[in-house]
Parts: structure tokens; sequence; C-alpha cells
């Protein structure tokens, strides 16, 4: 209800002043793991990535089993000054902290101040975006708990001219690659990622592989601005043959009609697909609040996979970080987990924490999504 109050009411803060966030940090989680985080002035894009990630078993396990010791750069482990952390160790300290608590609230500021020192674009108390956190998180913990030497880019060009088996190929690439990037983030969240390109005349292919984290799946244009599309037709646009016109072909000498397309050569443990909500160009920020239908258990990629080893894997959600707001300029994030304890869902919003049914996971505000590999 409406409630007119007087300027000079002693119920109305002073100005100047901010509200303090309140709350039981006491009481123990409901489940070991379920913690909350506070909020240090718009960090629920960090707190809702922080909360997606823990809820992944084998990467959170890496953590509190101290495995992450052995890869962690020399410096940092064995010095105990507060200047020679990395991410990989603020990141262990929070983790080992949220599944070993007995408070049902904690404060994740170191880890905000590694970001910080990370990329100066994150300090402050700005709103930033749940998915570039994400990147940047995987890009340094791949720094720090590398386990060889980083000897190259992670791209590769190919031509087909030898006819070499589609999926040979990519498994090369990814061994190559693993054998430069051999980290924890390698072994669990990576994906490769084909891109080729066709002569429509001669046939030759050139393919160009590369290795990423974060699947980027667009949404459909529909009529409707907050219609219905599927999980399944962001996966069909982003495998969808693109026809390009007066293109040199190096096996032709001769400009032609080429097709090119995009498909997966290996797929990761778990796999993170980022729904690109957020406008680009003119109406940069704006979000597409398109209400995408994504499967809890069962997905499959046979559309969009290269070789019949890859055909009939399957996957189930464990994680979804959700924006709330009309850009990534403002809003609020919260996450929708899974937890690996009992299986049951939770919702995570900053210091609240509570259980919810699963039939209310799948909503429109769905942003990232965190899918298990099935064993």
């Amino acid at each position: 209800w409406d409630e007119w109050i007087s300027k000079k009411s002693s119920r109305l803060a002073k100005h100047g002043t901010k509200t303090e966030q309140r709350y039981d940090s006491t009481t123990p989680p409901k489940v070991r793991g379920a913690v909350g985080l506070v909020n240090l002035g718009n960090t629920c894009y960090m707190n809702s990535i922080v909360q997606c990630l823990s809820n992944c078993a084998e990467f959170t396990e890496y953590f509190l089993d101290q495995s992450y010791l052995q890869d962690l750069a020399p410096p940092a482990r064995s010095s105990s000054s507060s200047s020679s952390s990395t991410m990989g160790s603020t990141v262990a300290e929070l983790l080992q902290r949220l599944w070993n608590s007995q408070k049902s609230v904690l404060s994740p500021r170191g880890l905000k101040r590694e970001i910080g020192i990370a990329n100066p674009d994150f300090r402050g108390n700005m709103q930033q975006d749940a998915s570039e956190l994400l990147v940047l998180l995987f890009d340094r913990l791949s720094s720090d708990l590398k386990r060889a030497s980083n000897n190259g880019g992670t791209i590769v060009a190919e031509k087909d001219n030898k006819q070499q088996a589609v999926q040979e190929e990519s498994l090369s690439f990814w061994e190559s690659y693993r054998q430069k990037n051999n980290s924890v983030v390698t072994d669990l969240m990576t994906y490769v990622e084909k891109q080729t390109t066709m002569c429509l005349t001669c046939k030759s292919r050139h393919h160009i592989n590369t290795a990423s984290q974060v699947l980027q799946l667009s949404i459909p244009n529909s009529s409707f601005w907050s219609s219905t599309v599927s999980l399944e037709s962001c996966f069909n646009l982003y495998e969808k043959k693109e026809v390009l016109e007066g293109l040199t072909c190096d096996h032709c000498k001769r400009k032609q009609k080429k097709v090119k397309y995009t498909r997966i050569g290996y797929l990761p443990e778990i796999l993170i697909i980022t729904l690109n909500r957020f406008r680009m160009g003119y109406y940069s920020g704006q979000k597409v609040s398109t209400y995408v239908e994504f499967p809890l258990h069962g997905l499959e990629l046979d559309g969009v996979v290269e070789g019949g080893e890859l055909k009939g894997v399957k996957y189930d959600l464990i994680a979804v970080s959700n924006h709330i707001g009309r850009s990534n300029k403002g809003g609020h994030y919260t996450t929708y987990a899974r937890s690996p304890i009992n299986n049951k869902w939770y919702k995570f919003d900053d210091t609240r924490v509570q259980e919810i049914r699963r039939d209310y996971v799948v909503t429109d505000k769905a942003y990232i999504l965190f899918y298990k590999r099935r064993r």
C-alpha cells in the first residue's frame, strides 16, 4: 500500500547515510554449502557466480581436498604475505569457508579485492556483467593453477585438403591445447569450437579451432517481445550455415561462394552457456527478456557436435545465474543451484538462502546455465 510520510519523520534515515544489510550470521546453514554471501555494494553479480561455481562438485572438491596446492605457483604457496595472494588461493579460501562454515552468511571481501586487482574495471561499487566476471575468473585461475607452461595461443588454422577426419582433427587440437594450458579449468570447463569455411565449388575446407569455457548463444528474434523459445532453437541459430559471397578460394584461385558454419569438436565435463540477453550497438545494454525454455535433465547436443563419439552425450542442469532488470547497467543477480549434497534446489539471493521447488528453476530471468555431463 501507499503511505505518506513527513520529511521530518524519525522513520526516515538521515541524508547521506545508508541502510545496513541485516542478517543473522550466527545460525548454521540448513545444509552444508548453502551459505549466503554479503553484498558489498552491487556485488550480487559476483555472489551469483560464486554460488554457481561452488555447486559444481568437481570444481569445489579440487579446492576442498587441497589438490590445488600442487598446482599453485610456488611464491603464492610458500609466502604468508597477503600481497602474494592469487586468484587461485583466494577462490580456494572462500570455497573452504563456504563448505566448512558453521555460519549461514559470509563476506567475500577478499575475492572482491582480488578481482579488482585483476581488472580495475571491477573496482568500486558499480554493477558489472556476471558473464564477463566469469571469463575473468577462468582466465586468472588458468594462469594461477597452470600445471605446464603456455607456449602459444589457443587458435590453430588448418586446411582440410588431405580430408583428415574432422573429429580427429579437433581432438588433435584439444591435446595440443591441454598440454599448453593444463589446469583445472581446462580439465572441467573447456570445450573446443570448430569454425569451418567451405568452398561451394571445389568443396575444400578451412578450419579454425578455438578453446573456450563459456558458450555464447544468441536468442532467436521474435515478433513478440516476451515470447517463448527453446534452448534447442538457440543452438539451431548457433550452428546455422551462413553463405559468403566474393571470397577467394585458395584451391580454385578465384572468388567463389563459400558457406561458413560452427560445430563443437570437444565437450567439457561442465558445460557453461551464456544466453546473449544484452543487445550490442545502438541499443547496447538493453535486455532481451524472451523466455528461453531449457531442460533440467538430459540436454543433448547432437545437432551441433562433430563426430559420432560425441553423439548421445547428455547433460543435467546444476546451476543458473539469473538477471533481474532491464539492462546490464543495473538490476540484480540471483542463483538457483542444485546441492551436490542432497540434490535439492536452493535459491541464493546474497545473504538469503532458501530451498525451492525444481519447477521454479526455469524462468525468463535465466542468464548463465551450468550443466554437468552425465556419466
